[in-house]
């Protein structure tokens, strides 16, 4: 996700969007925050570059200017090839900074916020009129985790879909610690929720700075190579990580 997002942003600077996809990025910043970052980043970068060119062409142009009568055609000519030169370093040292900034440095509970997606609501059938998963589900629907957490937390022997969707309300109120247990018990168990657990158990670890157990959940995962996770997987575990 975090690469589609840089993609996305040098797209749109090199102008190969068309006019439809570019009302679209720009819709998809105003509701997309990391990508609203990376924007600002590249446009930081961009203006730093036409600073940098301007001053030091200025530089230049003062120093020649005071040479011999005879250079003078020499002189006009030079500013082009040393602004090309210039433009082309700044570039290579802005992309190289670029990529360093959101790849490099990114913190683990940013990377696994970004990567994590809120599963849709089960529906209050699910819950065999059970009262308090149908109260949960309300919270859970209107984005109140806290809410819904204090309902089904009390359900005495909750099947596994219950589990599953309490262990998300868990990860949202930034209880990773209470997220993890669910999720590994999931994981671990023969529920249609065994393969999703596996991946919001590695999310959860990423965001709880668990590096050990992230490593180990990750080495979990790639030794199935018909995990349908898989791919996601090993593609957070290339990202150089901040613990």
């Amino acid at each position: 996700m975090e690469q589609d997002n840089v993609n996305k942003v040098e797209s749109y600077f090199r102008d190969e969007l068309t006019p439809g996809e570019k009302e679209q990025f720009l819709k998809e910043m105003d509701e997309n925050p990391e990508l609203e970052r990376l924007y600002s980043e590249y446009m930081l970068s961009m203006e730093a570059i036409d600073q940098q060119v301007e001053t030091e062409l200025r530089d230049q142009f003062n120093e020649w200017e005071g040479n011999v009568e005879n250079e003078k055609s020499k002189v006009r000519f030079m500013p082009i090839i040393w602004k090309v030169a210039a433009t082309l370093i700044l570039l290579a040292v802005a992309y190289i900074v670029f990529y360093q900034v959101n790849i490099e440095t990114t913190s683990g509970d940013k990377l696994a916020l970004s990567e994590y997606q809120l599963p849709e609501s089960p529906g209050s059938t699910m819950g065999d009129g059970n009262a308090q998963w149908s109260e949960g589900i309300r919270f859970f629907e209107s984005n109140d985790f806290n809410g819904a957490v204090d309902s089904w937390s009390a359900i005495e022997n909750p099947n596994p879909e219950m589990q599953y969707y309490l262990a998300h309300a868990y990860f949202n109120i930034g209880d990773y610690n209470e997220a993890a247990n669910l999720f590994q018990a999931l994981s671990e168990g023969n529920s249609v929720y065994g393969y999703s657990s596996d991946w919001y158990l590695l999310l959860t670890y990423m965001a709880n700075n668990q590096q050990n157990d992230f490593n180990k959940q990750l080495a979990r995962i790639s030794d199935d190579p018909t995990h349908p996770y898989l791919e996601d997987a090993l593609d957070l575990g290339e990202h150089e990580i901040e613990w």
